[in-house]
């Protein structure tokens, strides 16, 4: 038997047994995210200067197609948070952190305030509503782009604590986790947002799918989005934590 035709017997004898073993409802997931997966070679391409060196086509993740992906998750999400189910069908990803971080900040009596940079849909509320058990009082702002945030204002008409801003709030206080996920390195100013962010002075910033390691910061091409490439910045991390330093964070 040849190498390429036993590893497609193992992949299909594993596949079985976890059929069997785990519940259908988990192979369902299993199988949605599998097939969300695009089958793009290469998600990035080219080194750069900066933004201003890279190729943009397309609207990006102001695409009307990916807007109203992004409240149809969102949607699903909130069906799962009103669902009687104890076991979450969609587990909380990228935002598990912010879940953690907010449990050890609850503690206090008043609403946990939160400052989303770069939300989205509100999936980052929806996973935090979910894993928080029991669930304290949340007050959740969202900046993001303005069409984003006209859709999902509606997606959330029934959540008065969700607030999706354009813009950075002024005057905002007493916030207890700032939070962006998978955001700072689409900004071309990504060290004036990162100064702004800091300056609203949380009791914690919390910075998730930061592209980051021992290099020099640069830009490159992000090629993996229908109809569209963005660009996009690997940094250096000791520049991220410098920044972040110098504004007072340990």
């Amino acid at each position: 038997m040849r190498a390429n035709d036993m590893m497609a017997r193992m992949n299909d004898i594993v596949k079985n047994v976890l059929k069997r073993a785990l519940p259908s409802a988990v192979c369902d997931v299993l199988r949605s995210c599998r097939q969300k997966v695009r089958p793009e070679r290469c998600m990035w391409e080219g080194v750069y200067r900066g933004f201003k060196d890279v190729t943009v086509v397309g609207a990006g993740y102001n695409d009307e197609q990916l807007i109203g992906e992004a409240c149809r998750y969102a949607k699903d999400l909130i069906r799962v948070l009103e669902s009687p189910c104890i076991v979450p069908a969609y587990p909380a990803g990228d935002h598990a952190l912010l879940c953690l971080l907010s449990s050890l900040q609850s503690r206090s009596l008043r609403p946990l305030r939160i400052l989303d940079y770069g939300g989205g849909a509100g999936v980052g509320y929806l996973h935090l509503r979910r894993c928080m058990i029991p669930r304290p009082p949340i007050e959740y702002h969202i900046v993001e782009c303005p069409r984003l945030c006209d859709a999902a204002s509606e997606v959330f008409a029934r959540f008065p604590e969700v607030h999706f801003r354009t813009s950075l709030p002024a005057g905002l206080e007493n916030i207890d986790i700032v939070y962006a996920c998978s955001a700072l390195q689409y900004v071309e100013d990504y060290r004036s947002v990162l100064e702004s962010l800091c300056r609203y002075r949380a009791s914690y910033l919390l910075l998730a799918k930061v592209s980051a390691g021992e290099f020099s910061t640069y830009a490159t091409r992000q090629k993996n989005l229908p109809s569209a490439t963005l660009a996009y910045w690997f940094f250096n991390i000791r520049e991220i934590v410098e920044i972040v330093s110098a504004q007072g964070y340990d």
